[in-house]
């Protein structure tokens, strides 16, 4: 009885480390972004804009520098105008929110990261990194509608 008891208690542990694992993984392929933090240069973010112009699979182009702009709340309480200055067009808008294209920084380079930037009364209030399943590759096509 007690080895049956000793073995439960040692696959229990188990089962829950592997499910801590991927459980992380599932995060980081989902959430995840794969830069280092390097400081925010309005010119060098201009330079890298339209991420997809010239490559289909261009990495994750200006990640480090939208994590140090959320990092540092440099966009907070600035205006449409003033943002537009800085990052330059967006490459997509929508009902009071500016996109702008990081290039795929998340699931291990698989996803296209996106920058959004939220207005209330034409002030920031609220700078995001998320995953666009919007440009995901023909060969991940089903996977990404699955994943919408």
């Amino acid at each position: 009885m007690k080895v049956v008891r000793y073995f439960r208690i040692v696959l229990a542990f188990f089962a829950v480390i592997i499910l801590a694992f991927f459980g992380y993984l599932g995060w980081s392929f989902y959430f995840g972004v794969e830069a280092t933090r390097s400081s925010f240069v309005s010119g060098t973010w201009k330079e890298k804009a339209h991420v997809y112009a010239h490559n289909n699979d261009p990495g994750c182009v200006r990640g480090d520098m939208a994590l140090d702009l959320v990092a540092i709340n440099l966009l907070q309480g600035r205006s449409t105008a003033e943002v537009k200055s800085l990052l330059g067009e967006p490459d997509g808008v929508k009902e009071k929110q500016l996109n702008y294209e990081l290039g795929q920084c998340s699931g291990y380079g698989w996803y296209n990261s996106i920058l959004e930037v939220s207005f209330r009364d034409d002030q920031v209030v609220d700078v995001v990194i998320s995953t666009s399943y919007l440009f995901c590759g023909l060969s991940l096509g089903v996977l990404c509608l699955v994943l919408k």
